[in-house]
């Protein structure tokens, strides 16, 4: 299976790493540039790009304080 940079993101957006160092923090910038990425043909109508998600918290969650 395909997905967006061959990388299971992390959407926990309460984790203080969250957007702050993470590379696998699936922020507005990365939701963008997969979107770019997975609709080159220029069409009007974009289709959601192929993502992988972490299905629970990985361990190096920290909460924000």
């Amino acid at each position: 299976m395909i997905n967006y940079k061959d990388i299971v993101f992390c959407d926990e957006k309460t984790c203080k790493h969250f957007g702050n160092g993470c590379d696998r923090a699936y922020t507005e910038e990365q939701r963008i540039k997969a979107y770019r990425w997975w609709n080159t043909s220029g069409q009007v109508k974009w289709e959601d790009p192929p993502i992988c998600f972490e299905l629970e918290r990985p361990d190096c969650y920290e909460p924000e304080k």
